[in-house]
């Protein structure tokens, strides 16, 4: 992995062993021993000496910013990410004052060590925290991460043993949980359309319970509940549609809801039917479970459309 430094036009490479937070740890010590030589060149006082190693400190600052950026592109929290640019940012502002002290110093050797010398400290302060921070976000990723691979994994599990009725309310489910995710608060018309599709995942995943149970009543109304989200889909679908700007777009979005709401009506016949025939019959399940995947299909269709088509919006 590799990527160029702007600064000084080299390639900045990690190795697959080496971690960006981990590079960057390790920078942040090869600056502070570069600053600490630096520091002693500017007491001497030695121009040349200081000028050098200041150019050196430069140049690792570069590739330190370049491991910052790349550091915060490996990280899903938002939070974590300003944290190191804004770490960065600071670290910058410090390199900049060490020049200034140092060259006020040079240019006047008689000046008091005290402004030059507190310029460093900040530096090198800085330039650990830097380097610490990342390697906390490293271990917070790596739990993140852990956490995750469990969480598939009781999932997949749980997924054993439940049909494919559930299952495809499941795909709508993970689905939602993304966009939401990404957009918690999202009061929009794909927002909306998201939250419908939400209910339509609880809703289908009691369906594949009330079929196992036989319950008729029961298969039909919630056959009945997930009609009147799907009406919200299309609703909410067809409000976004009117909003996008991509023709193309918008009739896509149309037709997406059009199948999902045509998905729908046949799962309240098949309930209907089902309602009256024996809860074990092969052909109600096989039925069931087709229309299921394709209403689970077209509602997914819906949601991403609709999140393409809120990009495209129409300027007031």
């Amino acid at each position: 992995m590799g990527v160029i430094d702007k600064n000084t036009s080299t390639l900045v490479t990690l190795s697959k062993e080496v971690s960006p937070e981990d590079s960057l740890a390790q920078n942040a010590k090869k600056m502070n021993k570069t600053i600490d030589r630096a520091y002693q060149a500017i007491l001497k006082p030695s121009a040349a000496d200081a000028t050098a190693a200041l150019k050196e400190a430069r140049e690792q600052l570069a590739k330190h910013k370049q491991l910052m950026q790349l550091a915060a592109e490996r990280t899903t929290d938002p939070k974590h990410a300003n944290a190191l640019n804004n770490a960065m940012a600071q670290l910058e502002n410090d390199f900049q004052n060490v020049v200034l002290a140092a060259k006020e110093k040079l240019t006047n050797p008689a000046t008091p060590n005290t402004k030059v010398t507190a310029a460093v400290d900040a530096f090198k302060k800085q330039s650990t925290l830097t380097g610490q921070l990342a390697l906390k976000l490293k271990q917070a990723r790596a739990e993140a991460e852990e956490a995750e691979r469990l969480r598939r994994l009781k999932e997949e599990e749980e997924m054993k043993h439940k049909d494919e009725v559930y299952a495809a309310a499941h795909t709508v489910e993970k689905v939602v949980q993304r966009v939401q995710l990404e957009f918690p608060h999202d009061g929009s018309p794909a927002g909306m359309l998201a939250k419908a599709a939400s209910e339509i995942a609880r809703a289908m995943k009691l369906l594949s319970e009330i079929a196992k149970k036989g319950d008729k009543n029961e298969l039909i109304m919630n056959a009945r509940e997930i009609a009147n989200y799907i009406a919200e889909v299309v609703k909410w679908a067809n409000k976004c549609a009117e909003e996008c700007s991509d023709p193309l777009l918008a009739r896509e979005l149309r037709d997406a809801a059009s199948v999902a709401k045509n998905y729908s009506v046949q799962l309240k016949i098949l309930c209907a039917v089902k309602a009256g025939m024996d809860a074990n019959d092969p052909t109600a399940k096989k039925s069931l479970v087709i229309c299921a995947q394709g209403l689970a299909k077209a509602v997914v269709n819906c949601v991403n459309t609709s999140q393409l088509a809120k990009l495209k919006k129409k300027l007031a």
